[in-house]
């Protein structure tokens, strides 16, 4: 049902968009819902997006931890096993994401000659806020690349996004390092 709706999106819009954007998250992360819900943030989402990057959102079903049935009289190990729901599995496989662990993610893609490609990145939900500004970020970059490379063929172009996603991240995997540092700092006393 889901990739249903989303090829029949996919269809209404492929010529008017270059890239489509889809953000991913179950109702595990309330902080996203409330911040894809609230009218304003909404409204500063569509404004930065615009004619860019057409973005859906779509909250999956929430998978759980389950431990493993033996049969009488067998030993095992009761290791929690992470249970994906089967409608949750088409839609993870079309962008490599193994599980919904993973969420919540903003997956940027596009289609060329039947191909998809795309780009992952993983949004922060600690909080409304931090969530309407992760996805403003990387929205943002999008559309800006977009916007100033409005000439480039669709391939060089999403090229170019990814990159400045990858950017994105390698400033946040930084900027979480200086954060762990010093706390380490502050715990040894140096």
């Amino acid at each position: 049902m889901i990739i249903a709706d989303l090829n029949n999106k996919l269809l209404e819009y492929h010529e008017k968009f270059p890239f489509f954007g889809i953000v991913l998250f179950t109702e595990a992360h309330p902080h996203v819902v409330k911040a894809l819900k609230d009218q304003e943030y909404y409204a500063a989402l569509h404004e930065i997006s615009g004619d860019s990057i057409a973005i859906f959102a779509t909250m999956l079903f929430r998978g759980r931890l389950v431990y493993p049935d033996f049969p009488p009289g067998v030993v095992g190990m009761f290791v929690p096993i992470w249970q994906e729901p089967v409608q949750n599995k088409e839609l993870l496989s079309w962008f490599d994401i193994k599980d919904s662990q993973k969420l919540p993610m903003f997956v940027l893609f596009g289609f060329e000659n039947s191909l998809l490609y795309y780009r992952k990145h993983s949004l922060k939900d600690s909080s409304v806020q931090e969530s309407f500004d992760s996805l403003r970020e990387v929205l943002s970059l999008v559309a800006t690349t977009i916007q100033d490379n409005a000439n480039t063929d669709s391939k060089s172009l999403f090229r170019k996004a990814k990159w400045e996603i990858s950017k994105l991240q390698f400033k946040r995997q930084i900027k979480d390092l200086i954060g762990v540092v010093s706390q380490f700092r502050g715990v040894s006393g140096l």
